[in-house]
């Protein structure tokens, strides 16, 4: 990816002013301006981060005039911990030490199909297909961040848009980008330490242009990441 120049202002906020686990924010700013998807995996010690239509901070970072890759360069060149990639033509950022065997992200998925479904439960799906299994019993009545409830079927949002996905087999990762494709969505993976390991967290993003607010947050899902890289 090098790409056409970014063309007039791209101000994103300077992941170099911002604490660690904030670099999501940065990132995904760059990716909306860019029109290109992000997945992106945060350290065992961050949560997941907030996203922000403008820059809340001055000076920003101006990123135009810069390709797409010399732009996401600029913003990790102070973050050496992570490395990036394109994979189905999404944008791969994760700690350097995540891409070996030992990430959860890296574990098997068998194949599934999913059809007329709600993203939310298709990363149910997802997470029973891994092996091990990372589904986790739980119950959720909210869906997504629009609020749509699972009775509440007359919802909506896009993000509650029912999708179909076919995934023929291969990592967390690639099931991932699978299911934010029929949306063109970008998707975020976090952590938080329990009594077994750590517990990880899936968000899955959709931003949409209108007269509106540009901003849609998917449903979250989470579960137990026994073990994970270190």
């Amino acid at each position: 990816m090098g790409g056409p120049l970014l063309r007039g202002e791209v101000r994103v906020i300077d992941p170099a002013r911002q604490p660690p686990c904030a670099l999501w924010t940065s990132l995904e700013q760059l990716a909306r301006h860019a029109g290109v998807r992000l997945g992106f995996e945060q350290t065992l010690d961050c949560r997941p981060a907030t996203w922000t239509r403008q820059p809340y901070e001055h000076p920003p970072v101006d990123l135009g005039g810069l390709t797409v890759r010399a732009a996401f360069d600029r913003l990790l060149a102070h973050r050496p911990d992570y490395q990036w990639t394109v994979a189905d033509g999404i944008v791969l950022v994760r700690p350097r030490g995540a891409w070996a065997n030992g990430s959860v992200l890296n574990r098997p998925v068998e194949a599934f199909a999913a059809t007329g479904q709600h993203p939310h439960h298709v990363l149910h799906t997802l997470l029973q297909a891994a092996r091990p299994s990372l589904f986790r019993e739980h119950v959720d009545a909210q869906l997504s961040s629009y609020g749509r409830r699972g009775d509440a079927p007359d919802a909506v949002a896009p993000i509650d848009a029912p999708i179909a996905v076919a995934f023929g087999g291969g990592t967390v990762i690639d099931a991932l980008n699978a299911i934010t494709t029929p949306f063109g969505g970008s998707w975020e993976v976090a952590y938080s330490p329990d009594g077994q390991g750590h517990h990880a967290f899936i968000r899955l993003h959709l931003v949409t242009a209108d007269d509106g607010p540009v901003t849609v947050f998917a449903s979250s899902q989470s579960f137990d990441a026994a073990a994970p890289w270190r």
